[in-house]
């Protein structure tokens, strides 16, 4: 996968995410909808920016879909410079 630029926010790293698992899991959103639970609508309204907040319900629902766990999802590198900045914050 290519690299995000430094500017990208926390929703565009969660669209980025969700696209990586379903094309590493060669799952389009249709069956991700089915197999998390979650509504087509919500899961298309997440990847084009009109759910800018996801909240960690659906997001563990549709982690269920892929077969992993938020910690996972949050785990993976897209979202290290993220997690850096927010603990720079805090010091």
């Amino acid at each position: 996968m290519e690299r995000l630029p430094k500017t990208t926010d926390l929703h565009m790293a969660v669209m980025y995410r969700l696209l990586g698992l379903g094309q590493k899991n060669v799952l389009g959103i249709s069956q991700l909808a089915i197999k998390s639970g979650v509504p087509l609508t919500t899961i298309k309204n997440i990847l084009n920016g009109a759910s800018l907040n996801p909240g960690v319900s659906t997001l563990n629902k549709i982690c269920g879909g892929f077969g992993i766990t938020l910690a996972d999802f949050f785990g993976d590198d897209v979202f290290a410079e993220i997690n850096g900045r927010n603990l720079r914050k805090t010091k």
